[in-house]
Parts: structure tokens; sequence; C-alpha cells
């Protein structure tokens, strides 16, 4: 099996295990804790934000070490699938003597995260013994904290949701499969607002790590700022929106402007759903079209296994391998 087999099924299993997922009564005051995280768990930790109107913060690991008294009084969730992130585990070091509490929530209860932290919050699902990008359990981080959080996984209609974005993932793929005759695609963008920027950023990594193309993701304000004015008729740009909230008319101005100035948009238009059901759907969209499209160009392998080279630097950095 191959990364974007394993991919693939993974997208798949997230029907199965999300139901099975521990459910817990509140347990953070949301005004008392911070998460941290990076990549796939910072884009957790953003949404955490978001869902509690920033009651709850998201901190970069590396301002955390810089500035361990940011957590004084503070219960601070460090979420790390591995364990092993060697600035998670400095920072579980660092604010020991500010910190109320350190919760490590992780798929590896005996890490050295684990041992650094006060309690652990086993992330418990089946996966795959392929590496590949992230996506089983970025969902399964991302339910667990929401729900930490107070908020219900109780999602009476996720076949519903995840059949949905099957077959709009499968209509992307064949309305974009022909601009991605590179260098004829320049770089790909993901707008979104409110919860839907996370959901951007966690776009852009998946379009890095799949295909090593350039992605970013910014929200609707900041990119007319500045973003828009080097976009070009060779960039791609994916537009999230939901009638939920109060920026849905704008984005929709904004892809009907920039199409008049034959820039390829796609709006991402998502029913009318809950906030959790907003998060699945985006999520499973973003998922399925990466991992259908780069079936389409037969790409046999995550980009970031086959650079060795790049890979290295990251293991290097990340986990401080040799």
């Amino acid at each position: 099996m191959n990364s974007l087999e394993a991919m693939e099924r993974e997208i798949y299993r997230q029907i199965l295990e999300i139901p099975k997922i521990k459910r817990f009564n509140q347990i953070v005051n949301n005004q008392n804790c911070i998460f941290t995280g990076s990549g796939d768990s910072y884009v957790v930790g953003l949404i955490c934000s978001y869902l509690t109107n920033f009651n709850t913060i998201c901190i970069d690991p590396a301002d955390m070490v810089i500035n361990p008294s940011i957590s004084k009084g503070k219960t601070v969730f460090i979420i790390s699938i591995s364990g092993k992130t060697q600035e998670n585990i400095l920072v579980a070091q660092k604010i020991k003597k500010y910190s109320n509490k350190i919760v490590a929530i992780t798929n590896s209860p005996n890490s050295q995260l684990a041992k650094n932290c006060d309690s652990v919050i086993h992330l418990d699902y089946k996966s795959f013994p392929v590496t590949t990008a992230g996506t089983l359990s970025f969902v399964i981080s991302m339910l667990t904290c929401v729900n930490i959080l107070g908020k219900s996984l109780e999602i009476d209609n996720l076949s519903s949701i995840y059949e949905k974005t099957r077959k709009k993932a499968e209509n992307l793929v064949s309305k974009t499969e022909n601009i991605f005759t590179f260098p004829s695609c320049r770089s790909i963008i993901f707008l979104g607002n409110s919860i839907l920027f996370p959901i951007a950023l966690y776009g852009s990594l998946k379009i890095n790590e799949v295909f090593g193309w350039k992605s970013f993701a910014y929200s609707l304000e900041n990119f007319c700022h500045s973003p828009l004015f080097e976009t070009t008729e060779d960039d791609l740009i994916f537009v999230f929106s939901s009638k939920r909230h109060s920026l849905h008319n704008k984005i929709k101005k904004l892809n009907t402007l920039l199409q008049k100035r034959k820039i390829t948009t796609l709006m991402m238009e998502i029913p009318d759903y809950n906030d959790i059901q907003i998060l699945l759907f985006s999520t499973f969209l973003i998922q399925l079209y990466v991992a259908k499209l780069a079936k389409k160009l037969e790409f046999q392998n995550c980009y970031f296994l086959e650079n060795k080279e790049l890979l290295k630097i990251s293991s290097q950095l990340i986990y401080n391998t040799k």
C-alpha cells in the first residue's frame, strides 16, 4: 500500500472512527485555556479559538517557548499526534512553573511529550501502518478538542455529509484536472472566514504535502489588502463560504469580480449546517478533492515522502533527528 492509497482509506475510515470518539463533559473553562501545536495541530487549535469566540486562544509553540509566562494560571493543551515534536516537549518543560495544568492530546500516550505533561487525552483510533498526509488524525483531534470545549459530537447526518462532499469533490476534479499542467498553474489559494479560515489553512497544507505545489491561505479581508495584487490568471482560488456567516455576500462579490478578470475561482458554498457540520463538510471536501486529484494525475506517493532531502531537513528540525 502506498501513501496515497493509505490516505484514501483513512479518509473513508473517518466515518467509522468518528462515532467512536470518547465523549467528555466540558472539562475546561474556555476563558482559562490555551491550545498549542504545529502543522495540522495548530489548525485544530485555531478552530477552537474561532468556536469559542476567542475566549480560548491558540499560540504557536515557539512563542510559548520564548515567553512561557503566557501560560500563567492557564490550562494548556498541547496537541501532537506523535508526541515526538521537540518544540512541543520543550513547551511542556518550559511552562511547568507557570501553567495551572498541562494536558497532552496525542495518539502516543507513552511518548516523551506525554511524560512531560500532567495528564494525557489519548486519541485512540485505528490508522494504517503507512505514513501519509494527515486526514483521520486531523479530524479525530479536531473533534476531540471541540468536545472538550463543550460542543456536542452527535452528528446524525455524518454519512450524508460525506456522500455530498464525495460527489462535490469528484465534480471539482473534473473541472480542474486540466489546469494542473505545470507551470501553467502557478499557485493554489484558499480563502475562508471565521471557522473556515483554519480549514483554508488546512487545505493549503494538504496541497503542499501531497503535491509539493505552492499553496496559501488567507481570510477574505487580508487577501484583498495585499495578496490580491500578485494574483494572476495562472492561479487557482478556492473560496469557502457559508450563509451562516455575515461576509457571505462579500465573498460572492469577490468571486464574481475575480472571474471577470479571468482568474479561475471555485466557490465552495456550504449547506446551512451548524458549526461542527460545516467543519466536517469543508474538511472532507478538501481531503477527498486532494486524494482524488492525486489519483487522477497518477501520483503514486505523497510528495513530502518522495523528496528525501527536504524530508530529512523537516525531520531534523521537528524531531531533532540526525
